[in-house]
């Protein structure tokens, strides 16, 4: 996995690949993403699993639902235990 920058977003980093709506063939899955809080500037990771709902008449989604999933304490603990290695 490489880390990306969000294009137009430094505030967002992403680990794997970006997709833009346009190419999503069908479910996007276990791409990881962190963001900083806005108020605190800790960075906050993020699952992200992008379904598409709606299709143009040529079939290129038009619309998906996205579930987020905060997994910042759990990168956080993984983080510890290789330090502790």
């Amino acid at each position: 996995m490489s880390k990306l920058s969000a294009p137009g977003h430094p505030e967002i980093a992403v680990v794997g690949d970006m997709m833009s709506l346009d190419r999503l063939p069908g479910v996007v899955a276990e791409v990881v993403m962190g963001m900083r809080h806005g108020r605190t500037g800790d960075m906050r990771w993020l699952r992200v699993t992008a379904v598409p709902d709606a299709r143009d008449e040529r079939g290129r989604p038009q619309r998906a639902y996205a579930m987020l999933v905060d997994i910042t304490e759990q990168r956080q603990a993984e983080a510890a235990r290789r330090r502790a290695s």
